[in-house]
């Protein structure tokens, strides 16, 4: 794995490629990627917890990978939403939605809705109207 080649699968990121399909496009393991994200993400995680702590060595490449996956995948998610933003404007916005509830189920899927709800309902519990 190289930096041109993580730097090209970066890019295919960005654009809305997906992870498996950027790392085969440039020639990349697509475990091997998963792998140093993996790692990228432990340390991460460790480093938050700790911000004292600095980067053990071996893992310094593994977290600059995750941190800049990171970083791609929130670009084209911020492109994604303002496609549907745009597209709403013109009642269009469908597509866009979709590939959003896919590709970020967490956050845009049926189960980020049902959290949605229940939250709305538990503070239209908790609210008393005045009388």
């Amino acid at each position: 794995m190289n930096s041109q080649q993580i730097d090209d699968m970066l890019a295919k990121v960005r654009s809305g490629i997906s992870l498996n399909a950027s790392a085969r496009l440039v020639g990349l393991s697509v475990p091997l990627v998963y792998s140093y994200l993996e790692r990228g993400s432990i340390e991460a995680e460790r480093l938050a917890y700790n911000p004292k702590l600095k980067p053990r060595k071996s893992e310094e490449g593994c977290l600059q990978l995750w941190l800049d996956y990171s970083e791609a995948d929130a670009e084209f998610q911020a492109k994604l939403e303002l496609s549907v933003i745009r597209a709403g404007l013109d009642g269009e916005y469908k597509a866009s939605l979709k590939m959003l509830e896919a590709r970020y189920p967490n956050q845009y899927g049926q189960a980020a809705v049902r959290t949605s709800l229940k939250e709305v309902d538990a503070a239209d519990e908790s609210y008393e109207i005045e009388g």
